[in-house]
C-alpha cells in the first residue's frame, strides 16, 4: 500500500473516531401515565449529543410534537423505526408537529445539534412534549 493511501486511511480513521467520540446518545422510552395521552421532557445537549425517544403509536392516531429550545441550533426529526420513514426534520417543519400515522410499530423522535454548531460545541436547553391520540 502506497505511503498516501496510508496517510489517508488513519485520517478517515482519526475523522471517525473524533466524530463517535464526542456523541453522548441518550435513548429515553416514552411511557404515558394512566389516562395520559402526552408526556413531558426538559433537558440540554451540547456539541454531538443526541437523545432519542421512543414511542409505540398504532396506524392511525395521531402523534404530536411540541418542541420548545432556548437556541436556534436544536432541532428535532421523528421517524418510523420500522420503515425508516422520516415524517418530521424541525429545520424544515415547524412546530407544534403532528402526523396521523399510516404504520403502526415504534416511532423515534431525534433531538439535535446541528452539525455546524456541534463543531462548536454549542448547548441547547429544549422541553418537549409527545402526544398519541385517537
Amino acid at each position: 500500500m502506497s505511503k498516501f493511501a496510508l496517510t489517508l486511511c488513519a485520517a478517515a480513521l482519526s475523522l471517525l473516531s473524533a466524530t463517535t467520540a464526542h456523541s453522548d446518545d441518550r435513548d429515553v422510552p416514552v411511557k404515558f401515565k394512566p389516562g395520559a395521552t402526552s408526556a413531558t421532557f426538559t433537558d440540554q445537549i451540547k456539541g454531538y449529543d443526541v437523545v432519542n425517544y421512543y414511542i409505540d403509536a398504532l396506524a392511525g392516531q395521531i402523534i404530536s410534537v411540541q418542541f420548545e429550545k432556548n437556541k436556534n441550533s436544536c432541532y428535532f426529526n421523528v421517524l418510523s423505526v420500522a420503515t425508516g420513514k422520516d415524517l418530521a426534520n424541525d429545520s424544515a417543519a415547524a412546530s407544534p408537529f403532528a402526523s396521523k400515522l399510516v404504520d403502526s410499530g415504534r416511532y423515534r423522535i431525534v433531538v439535535y445539534i446541528m452539525r455546524a454548531s456541534a463543531r462548536r460545541k454549542a448547548s441547547c436547553k429544549f422541553s418537549i412534549i409527545l402526544e398519541v391520540k385517537g
